[in-house]
């Protein structure tokens, strides 16, 4: 197959340049890394030092009663 036009080959189209990105894709790029960033500066917290909150107290357990119903046999 030769590269003449009409052979029946799509033209091959040029690739963007490494790193080319449009401006809404570079604003996305830059949100995710602040993300990141504060997320890794959040695992750096030393929580030796901070107080944490005490739990809430549990509920009471409930215990399991077995229903007491009569229970009516009628026979015909």
């Amino acid at each position: 197959m030769s590269n003449n036009p009409g052979d029946g080959k799509n033209p091959r189209r040029a690739r963007k340049p490494q790193g080319f990105f449009s401006e809404k894709q570079q604003e996305q790029r830059n949100e995710a890394a602040r993300d990141v960033k504060s997320f890794l500066d959040y695992l750096k917290t030393d929580y030796s030092k901070k107080r944490l909150k005490a739990m809430p107290p549990r509920p009471p357990k409930q215990k399991w009663r077995p229903v007491k119903t009569a229970i009516v046999l009628t026979f015909l």
